[in-house]
């Protein structure tokens, strides 16, 4: 009889949580380059979305930047705009408090300076966004949404041009990652040479003295 109670009161337990489970959708995203915001030029991101079933929880826009669609976030190297201490992927968040159970967020916005992007040389660069929305963030949090690559362009070369708008509609399918091709006819790989243990031994000129070993190098 028990067990039947403990049973019955963890599905109740369940249903609640599942009733108070927060949702997100995105409507708009938009991006602005060479914005100043306190002193500092960068990128601002707005998003507009709707949010339901969060009042009073804590809600987190978060960006995180791409060198390509699916590939390797960039990297922080000064700590000021990471992800978390454990991971250095370049990212900025901002935060706000859900009033109301249904609500409209007409503009979240999220800065980061070009300079936190890391980017070395004053050329331009094509960097893609990813958007995400989170309640309670950290280990209790939930994830609700987040958006497709969002590409834009990052000048440089000249931080007082005028900056560039770049509108993106999340409302569309998201757009497959890139595969590598495969050429059909394209030779089979070469089989790895194996070494000897005779190759690996040092070797030594008429004097004595040991050759330098020559190193293989790995191109990731």
């Amino acid at each position: 009889m028990k067990r039947h109670i403990f049973s019955f009161l963890l599905a109740v337990a369940a249903g609640i949580t599942s009733l108070n489970a927060s949702t997100a959708a995105f409507k708009r995203i938009w991006i602005e380059t060479n914005v100043t915001y306190n002193g500092e030029k960068g990128i601002m991101i707005h998003a507009d979305f709707d949010l339901n079933d969060a009042k009073d929880k804590t809600v987190e826009c978060q960006a995180i930047f791409y060198a390509s669609p699916g590939g390797r976030a960039l990297r922080d190297l000064n700590g000021k705009y990471r992800i978390s201490p454990s991971l250095n992927y370049v990212s900025s968040s901002s935060f706000f408090k859900a009033k109301t159970n249904a609500m409209d967020v007409d503009d979240c916005t999220v800065f980061i300076p070009s300079s936190e992007l890391h980017l070395k040389n004053p050329r331009k660069y094509r960097i893609y966004v990813k958007m995400s929305v989170y309640t309670n963030p950290g280990k209790t949090g939930e994830f609700l949404v987040d958006s497709d690559y969002i590409p834009f362009v990052v000048d440089m070369t000249d931080q007082a041009a005028p900056g560039s708008r770049f509108d993106f509609d999340p409302t569309q399918p998201k757009k497959p990652l890139p595969q590598k091709e495969v050429k059909k006819d394209a030779p089979a790989p070469l089989p790895e040479k194996s070494v000897t243990p005779a190759e690996d031994e040092p070797q030594y000129d008429k004097k004595g003295r040991m050759k330098p070993r020559k190193r293989k190098v790995f191109i990731s």
